[in-house]
């Protein structure tokens, strides 16, 4: 729902009170403060709460479905990363046998 404006001014949530929505629809107003009536022109808000909440609701559905483009990315980074990982276990588990062996290399030719 909008929180200002278009003039900066902060918007309120009013109660209808016409016959036709009497206590039914909420709306969004911007009021003028030289009047107690609803400004309602091009320069200032008047939404009802019902349409504000579908445009809302489609734009978290956006980025909702941006979110799970992100989601399905990274788990396929995540994939790729446990895939060098195990290939950099693999690595030390070798560098590990080649240091020992040069250790035990070293050993004996102190023996000499």
């Amino acid at each position: 729902m909008p929180k200002t404006c278009r003039c900066g001014e902060e918007a309120v949530i009013k109660t209808s009170g016409t016959a036709k929505n009497l206590g039914g629809s909420s709306i969004v107003v911007h009021m003028d403060p030289k009047s107690v009536v609803f400004v309602k022109d091009k320069y200032h808000l008047f939404k009802w709460t019902d349409e504000s909440m579908v445009e809302e609701i489609k734009d978290i559905n956006v980025m909702l479905s941006d979110v799970k483009g992100d989601i399905s990315y990274l788990k396929g980074e995540v994939v790729g990363l446990k895939k060098k990982l195990e290939g950099m276990k693999k690595v030390i588990v070798e560098l590990e046998k080649d240091r020992i062996d040069c250790i035990n290399e070293l050993k004996s030719m102190k023996n000499m």
